[in-house]
């Protein structure tokens, strides 16, 4: 409790004043799902986090995958185990999944983004995206749970089926990417 509006005078016997009532409890604050999460209405979701792979053609064709039993046309790749580093996870990930090798020198950081996981309710994806030169994708073959797998154009409109990262925040910095790299061509 303050003070404020008590002359000096008072202020000086304020000392002399019984302590304040104690302050009610209040009830406890809803547990911060922490410095991921987007904002408040994420309490009680999940997060994964995972490493993916853009694999662009000709400027404008990503590659997609979709899933056993899902909808979601998503990147290649996949949730990082205990301890493994995004480019260890992706590494494996490429291989389980499309039978790829790559070695981590030839991932080339593109971002970090975080959306709603596009197969799993209640769930984010924190995900550390990858360009990965596409003479890698030239001889894969589908594996694990990979159901599908096909080119997206990415200069044109996004199919509904498209997961909510990829959607969100994968296409739009590779098209900002892809035109940076075209004004640097014209400039030349």
């Amino acid at each position: 409790w303050c003070l404020p509006l008590l002359g000096w005078q008072q202020a000086a016997h304020a000392a002399d004043l019984p302590p304040p009532p104690p302050a009610p409890a209040a009830a406890p604050l809803p547990k911060h799902p922490g410095p991921r999460a987007a904002c408040w209405q994420n309490f009680g979701m999940q997060t994964l986090h995972i490493a993916t792979a853009c694999f662009v053609r000709d400027h404008n064709a990503l590659l997609v995958v979709r899933k056993k039993g899902t909808q979601a046309w998503m990147l290649p790749g996949g949730k990082l185990d205990p301890g493994e580093t995004a480019e260890a996870a992706l590494i494996r990930e490429l291989n389980e999944e499309l039978q790829i090798s790559v070695a981590a020198d030839q991932l080339t950081v593109l971002g970090q983004f975080e959306a709603a996981a596009a197969n799993e309710a209640d769930t984010r994806v924190h995900a550390r995206a990858f360009t990965v030169d596409v003479r890698h994708a030239q001889n894969l073959q589908m594996a694990a749970e990979i159901e599908a797998v096909q080119w997206l154009r990415i200069d044109g409109r996004i199919p509904p089926e498209v997961a909510p990262l990829l959607r969100a925040h994968i296409i739009p910095a590779l098209r900002a990417r892809g035109r940076c790299a075209q004004d640097a061509m014209q400039a030349l």
